[in-house]
């Protein structure tokens, strides 16, 4: 079942790099497809520490809004590694997209856990991206998170 839904998810990601979605109800469900892989693809560098790898998943005005704060995409990434977390575990649930006039919105839940100087942690959050395509390849424009209770 893991190999067919990882085959699926390459298709996906395959056609919308190739240009290959056309305007009507089926194209539209791989593309916003394919976007929500996206957010799978960062939390799996976050889990690697491949934090260099991260820039090329956010678009050029890319902005990320939490607590009030707003970060553009090279303090973002900044702020990650800062954090000094290293290979935490992270677990998306409730992944979905909408699209909806050219734009497309993915929304998850994140449950991480980590240690930090010998302490346990964990992060409990819903979040927002608002997806654009770029050159083909989806991108994050825009990124808010909100706290959930553990």
């Amino acid at each position: 079942m893991h190999r067919f839904r990882l085959a699926l998810c390459i298709a996906a990601l395959l056609f919308a790099k190739a240009g290959l979605a056309q305007n009507n109800d089926a194209a539209t469900a791989r593309v916003s497809t394919s976007a929500t892989e996206v957010i799978r693809r960062w939390f799996s560098f976050i889990e690697r520490d491949q934090f260099d790898s991260l820039p090329q998943l956010l678009a050029k005005d890319f902005s990320f809004q939490s607590d009030g704060t707003t970060w553009d995409a090279q303090h973002f990434v900044t702020m990650i590694r800062g954090l000094g977390i290293h290979h935490p575990t992270i677990r998306l649930s409730r992944v979905r997209s909408t699209a909806d006039s050219g734009s497309t919105t993915v929304t998850y839940r994140r449950l991480e856990t980590f240690r930090l100087n010998g302490v346990a942690h964990q992060a409990n959050e819903s979040g927002t991206l608002g997806m654009v395509r770029d050159n083909g390849v989806w991108r994050i424009r825009r990124w808010s998170t909100r706290d959930l209770p553990p």
